[in-house]
């Protein structure tokens, strides 16, 4: 599968426990760095070798703050693509 977005990136992990594991398609290395700043932001912290996903601190529940966070970027879109709408000048339709 080809991702367009990091949202469809985040939508197909598999979360075991407090481990966040990407989907197993190749990542353009642009949308990897978007979806890691990502993660990284909610807590998670990239552990290679056995375990190859995003570790969360225990306690805390990835899947929850990935939809906190696909939530918060399905508004940042619908945020900025608001602006573009309100800057289109009419006579440009």
């Amino acid at each position: 599968m080809t991702y367009q977005d990091a949202n469809q990136v985040l939508e197909d992990c598999v979360i075991t426990d407090n481990i966040l594991r990407l989907p197993e398609a190749q990542l353009d290395r642009k949308l990897y760095l978007k979806v890691a700043d990502a993660l990284n932001l909610i807590g998670g912290q990239w552990k290679s070798g056995k375990i190859k996903g995003f570790v969360f601190p225990i306690g805390s529940n990835p899947e929850e703050l990935i939809d906190v966070e696909l939530i918060a970027q399905r508004i940042k879109f619908k945020q900025e693509r608001g602006k573009e709408l309100r800057t289109v000048n009419p006579t440009q339709i």
